[in-house]
């Protein structure tokens, strides 16, 4: 072979593998170029899927959040109602008429006995239909002080208590035979 044969043929052969190359080139360019589509349209998607995660997220946490708040107002509500039950308990649990009411009586019953005599004397008749009536009016006003959280005068209505039950005892005894003149019964 002489030197144009060899030119030749490594022309030919350069030519050959230069059309090759050319076509390998330009199916990796174009594979690089769908490849770099694929990626921002990934890259798209990540931060699409980014964001709708990120609004998801935040709603969610903002629901929770709503949720611990309202749990947290209702948990305040019941410990103030537990403690005001508790309180009311509490009350409940006393005795009604402890030791100290029946120190309290006995002290007391001087006072009473005397103002009962004093009493009776000054009611008569019909009087006697509207004292009770009274004091009937002025117990119920005290119960409604009570609850509302005012404090009555307990001393008063426990010496009305007294007095009325008193002259009922008393009347019931005239009713039995006694007699109605209160000076008689009292004097």
């Amino acid at each position: 072979m002489d030197c144009q044969e060899r030119l030749k043929w490594f022309e030919q052969h350069w030519e050959e593998d230069r059309r090759r190359w050319q076509t390998e080139k330009g199916r990796l360019e174009e594979r690089l170029e769908a490849q770099s589509r694929e990626i921002v349209e990934l890259r798209q998607k990540l931060t699409e899927q980014e964001h709708t995660l990120r609004e998801e997220y935040l709603r969610k946490t903002e629901t929770l959040q709503r949720t611990v708040e309202e749990q947290r107002q209702a948990l305040h509500r019941c410990e103030r109602a537990l403690q005001k039950a508790n309180n009311r308990l509490e009350g409940l649990s006393q005795p009604p008429l402890g030791e100290g009411f029946f120190r309290f009586l006995a002290q007391a019953l001087e006072i009473w006995d005397q103002t009962l005599v004093e009493k009776a004397r000054e009611l008569q008749g019909n009087e006697l239909e509207h004292w009770i009536e009274a004091g009937w009016e002025e117990r119920k006003e005290a119960l409604s002080r009570a609850l509302g959280g005012k404090e009555p005068d307990w001393r008063r209505i426990r010496t009305g208590l007294v007095l009325e039950w008193a002259l009922l005892a008393w009347l019931e005894g005239v009713r039995d035979g006694g007699s109605l003149d209160s000076r008689a019964e009292l004097g």
